[in-house]
């Protein structure tokens, strides 16, 4: 596919995956406002941890099969497409058992015993979701986009669906563990009805080796970025307790939310850099402008409602929840280091360097663990927000590991706009927005008459969203 017609299939995937996204959005918001309200910090904090081991579950059964089948070179045969189901469907299985046994272990180290439940009632959906990877794979390597929104938004819809009026109905947890399942396999059925495919025993070794040499390499990255995100809740719920827990995850879960535009780069990314392989130059302009334009766009949408929280928390979620005020410029500001790396990590997995970032997210991964189980005992929450400070020099690592593939990426604007805005995010929950939002104005003023490049890239980014 030559670049003009690429760029026009990323772009037209780009609105549908936008829409998926905003509706997403919408759901997400819904979730928050009443799922999160009613459930509380503490069992909220249960649900973090149930919903952070099955995905890590599921990366561990996929094997980056799914991302294989996106990326593969050349055609992809039926036979090699049901021979990959018939491997998922094998390893999703014993993962599946794993879990189920493991459960009351995992409970009784973190005190909480109703967890060994909860997690023998949510294995189901590793195998569902690990399934549909297949399909809906096929459907992202071949750009129709419209098609697997379908799969996702209407699998969100049923959980949202489900989980609300359950969670109404004085459901708690169990509300959300039977919608998870339920989105589950709503996902899996509508993906293998878009995109069918039949397991097959497994003939051709040699096909399905190759699958998995790549899948392993590509996996284990992910495999520490999922285990980060299955570590953190369970070493919070060990060294602090349940309610820090779901504070942690709830503010997380509002950061993703406001800065959803995250998963639209990466998802068109995955496609999108995988094509440009041989044409380092425009890469590296790209990676550049797409670093700028996704900071613009995050800390803006961040720090206006780090801003707002102290009206919009208690009055939205209540008074319990109000530790999220405090947490979001943090989490808010590691949520952005986490965007801008989503965009590096793109660029490696594109250049077939799976080594790099696997160092990265090792170093990442270590760094928060370890300051966690030494810094939580004797300053609570603060040890975890202070390991995760510490952590933003595995980001710069990062950085220096693609520009050695790529050349040397200029981030200066960024860094600028972080100095010049930052001031009032971190203000925002000690003084009124009638004070820091004043504040966030100038600071963008100061960074924009500053760097003509942040001008250029905002008029850009203007111009573009008033076109599309």
């Amino acid at each position: 596919m030559d670049h003009s017609k690429l760029k026009q299939a990323l772009l037209k995937g780009g609105i549908y995956i936008t829409i998926r996204q905003f509706i997403s959005l919408i759901l997400s918001l819904l979730s928050i406002l009443i799922i999160t309200r009613h459930l509380g910090p503490t069992h909220y904090g249960w649900s973090v941890i149930a919903l952070s081991i099955t995905p890590f579950s599921t990366s561990l059964a996929d094997l980056g099969l799914k991302t294989y089948l996106i990326r593969k070179p050349g055609e992809c045969s039926p036979q090699l497409q049901s021979e990959i189901l018939f491997f998922l469907l094998i390893s999703s299985t014993l993962l599946i058992g794993i879990v189920v046994l493991t459960a009351p272990w995992i409970a009784s180290w973190i005190k909480i015993p109703e967890m060994a439940l909860i997690l023998r009632l949510i294995a189901p959906s590793i195998l569902l979701d690990s399934c549909a990877g297949a399909p809906l794979g096929m459907l992202e390597r071949n750009l129709q986009y419209q098609r697997s929104s379908l799969a996702e938004i209407g699998a969100q819809i049923v959980y949202s669906v489900t989980a609300i009026p359950l969670v109404l109905l004085g459901w708690d947890i169990w509300s959300v563990i039977i919608a998870y399942l339920l989105r589950a396999l709503f996902q899996c059925i509508v993906a293998f009805a878009l995109h069918p495919i039949r397991p097959i025993w497994i003939k051709n070794l040699e096909g399905l080796s190759t699958a998995l040499n790549f899948g392993v390499s590509y996996s284990v990255s992910q495999w520490m970025l999922q285990g980060r995100s299955f570590v953190v809740p369970l070493l919070l719920g060990k060294f602090i307790d349940a309610q820090t827990v779901g504070l942690v995850g709830a503010t997380n879960r509002i950061a993703d939310v406001v800065g959803f535009v995250r998963s639209v780069t990466l998802q068109l990314g995955i496609s999108g850099f995988a094509k440009l392989q041989e044409d380092r130059a425009t890469m590296r302009r790209a990676l550049k402008q797409g670093i700028i334009y996704q900071s613009l766009l995050l800390i803006s949408a961040l720090s206006i409602f780090s801003i707002l929280s102290p009206i919009f928390v208690p009055f939205l979620l209540g008074q319990k929840w109000l530790g999220v005020v405090t947490l979001f410029p943090f989490l808010g500001l590691f949520s952005l280091f986490r965007g801008i790396s989503e965009l590096y990590k793109l660029v490696l997995y594109s250049m077939g360097k799976n080594l790099d970032v696997i160092k990265f997210h090792t170093a990442n991964l270590l760094i928060v663990s370890s300051g966690i189980v030494v810094l939580c005992p004797l300053f609570g929450t603060w040890g975890f927000i202070i390991a995760e400070i510490i952590s933003i020099i595995t980001y710069f690592i990062l950085h220096k590991s693609t520009a050695r593939v790529v050349g040397e990426i200029s981030c200066q604007p960024v860094f600028l706009l972080l100095v010049c805005t930052t001031p009032a995010l971190f203000a925002s929950p000690y003084y009124t927005p009638l004070i820091t939002l004043p504040m966030l104005l100038i600071g963008f003023c100061i960074a924009f008459l500053s760097s003509k490049e942040l001008r250029d890239s905002s008029s850009a980014l203007i111009g573009f969203i008033k076109f599309r």
